[in-house]
């Protein structure tokens, strides 16, 4: 909601930060299309991928404004110093007091600029789904070794075969 105070909020820590302004808030909806070229240059689309939406949020970042909260006490640099870290570490964040609020976003971009004013900022969140990794152990039983049959041996079988061959030889009585 533009004209009001947000927060970003990492649920793992309970560590937050003060946006303090939201100026303007916007979804960008997107796609990557494949495409191929045929043999005449013609290109053509065969498949689309929906990419998450994006939600863009601008507004101003102060010392000024009054404090009412532990989350709000910090300075202006340590506050996207924080933001900055979570954007590098893909951390998962909620955004609270904005329309609308957001839980489990990534930051994806993140702008702060000096001006003559103060810090005014432009920050891009994508929702995310986390896949959930179980590792289980499956026992696979091994197949039952046949025993072998006394007499039926390689060694056998091979002493066997060369007494056929001397005997058809007539070289055994």
């Amino acid at each position: 909601m533009p004209g009001a105070r947000s927060y970003l909020i990492d649920p793992a820590t309970n560590q937050s930060v003060v946006l303090d302004l939201v100026d303007s808030f916007s979804r960008s909806f997107a796609a990557d299309v494949s495409t191929n070229t045929l043999e005449d240059g013609t290109q053509i689309a065969d498949h689309v991928k929906s990419r998450p939406t994006t939600y863009d949020y601008s507004g101003r970042l102060s010392d000024d404004f009054p404090l009412d909260s532990d989350a709000s006490k910090k300075t202006v640099i340590k506050r996207i110093d924080q933001i900055d870290a979570w954007r590098k570490s893909a951390t998962p964040v909620d955004v609270l007091n904005a329309e609308p609020e957001l839980k489990k976003v990534v930051i994806v971009k993140f702008n702060p600029k000096l001006t003559k004013d103060g810090y005014t900022f432009g920050l891009a969140v994508e929702r995310i789904r986390i896949a959930k990794t179980i590792i289980r152990q499956i026992k696979i039983p091994r197949p039952a070794r046949k025993k072998r049959q006394k007499g039926n041996t390689p060694k056998t079988k091979k002493t066997q075969r060369r007494s056929l061959l001397k005997k058809a030889s007539g070289l055994l009585p």
